[in-house]
């Protein structure tokens, strides 16, 4: 487990054959200014157990109150045959990587979660041959923001393949939003294909 209030940066790192992977970043509370990222550019993860991997870099609780800004960015990395990954953050981008081969039917959990506060952006990324037995579907994405947000989902040029979802959707984007905010989701030159979800279809976008 890492667990610091500094920005950090991984760069061709492969962790494997564990039972977990935990990092949080808090960024200074106290400071208007500060602000915190993790940079992870052609990290592996293989063979990551029942924990999965949590990136956390806030609590994700009160998203109304002044906070320090903080941003997850993956470019290049593979997760394989590993239960799953969460990410949460204000922003969150990942870029050419592959998720493949993971599962959590026994773990009932999505394969891949992010919980952001202002923007998630996936480009160029591939999910293939991953399970899920959790009710939030395979691949969920959230945004808790605040009244006046205006935050933006992204799911770009990517590939979601032979994945499995017991409840909800293969991928599921859910805007817990106040009626000052507006939540702009885009999907775009992406590919669905050789699915299966058993409640609530394959592609599920919602909010409240």
């Amino acid at each position: 487990m890492i667990h610091t209030n500094k920005s950090m940066q991984f760069d061709q790192v492969t962790f494997a054959n564990c039972s977990g992977f935990f990092l949080q970043s808090y960024p200074d509370a106290e400071s208007a200014i500060a602000s915190s990222f993790v940079v992870m550019k052609g990290v592996s993860f293989d063979n990551i157990g029942e924990h999965g991997i949590n990136i956390q870099m806030f609590d994700g609780v009160d998203v109304t109150q002044p906070r320090s800004s903080t941003q997850v960015l993956l470019t290049d990395c593979d997760v394989i045959a590993s239960t799953s990954l969460s990410i949460v953050a204000d922003v969150v981008s990942i870029s050419s990587c592959v998720f493949e081969r993971l599962d959590t039917l026994s773990n009932p959990k999505p394969t891949v979660q992010i919980i952001a506060i202002s923007h998630v952006t996936i480009v160029d990324t591939i999910f293939n041959h991953n399970s899920a037995g959790a009710s939030r579907g395979n691949i969920y994405i959230e945004t808790r923001h605040g009244y006046y947000d205006a935050p933006t989902i992204v799911v770009q040029n990517c590939s979601v393949a032979s994945c499995i979802a017991k409840q909800m959707g293969t991928l599921t984007v859910f805007s817990n939003s106040s009626i000052y905010a507006r939540v702009n989701v885009t999907i775009s030159d992406s590919t669905f294909y050789n699915n299966s979800a058993q409640v609530g279809g394959g592609l599920k976008i919602y909010s409240e």
